[in-house]
């Protein structure tokens, strides 16, 4: 039988769990770098996200990326990095995304740097940069892994019933 404090350390991880997927697939409206990208799409995509103990998220994200016939560089990944607290609108929730790297399966350009920080967004481009000549064509498969810092509050000793949690 569970206690209640491993009952809440599993609730406040699952809980958060799915709170980080939305925080990682809402914006996952991923555009593509360059040319016309009316015939991109994304065609499967899995995200693995595990809590280390500190409560930092380990995020995967391994998606299958259609070009299309478009001689593509790559595509731009947008993740929020700051937003609103509920509780308290004069503060900022702050998510640090470090750790950021890609590989692609398939042989595809797969470089990734930042491009922007701005709005509580982090831009990031996927691929080969400007003016490269390692372009792709059809359907590319990139998995992308990055960690994410204050997806979590602390409680406090003594504090394990669920009407205690504090969740984003």
């Amino acid at each position: 039988m569970l206690t209640m404090t491993r009952l809440g350390h599993q609730l406040i991880r699952t809980v958060m769990t799915l709170a980080t997927a939305l925080l990682v697939l809402i914006p996952l409206a991923a555009l593509p770098a360059s040319a016309d990208t009316s015939k991109d799409s994304i065609k499967n995509l899995k995200v693995d996200i595990t809590l280390d103990a500190s409560g930092k998220a380990h995020i995967t994200e391994t998606f299958d990326w259609n070009f299309g016939t478009r001689k593509g560089l790559g595509f731009y990944r947008t993740l929020v990095t700051a937003m609103g607290y509920d509780p308290d609108p004069d503060k900022i929730r702050v998510y640090e995304v470090s750790g950021e790297r890609v590989i692609s399966p398939s042989g595809a350009p797969a470089s990734i740097w930042r491009e922007s920080e701005t709005n509580g967004k982090t831009k990031f481009s996927i691929g080969a940069p400007d003016g490269s000549n390692d372009r792709v064509s059809g359907i590319q498969k990139y998995r992308l892994d990055y960690d994410v810092a204050g997806t979590i509050n602390a409680i406090e000793e003594g504090q394990n019933t669920v009407e205690s949690l504090i969740v984003v």
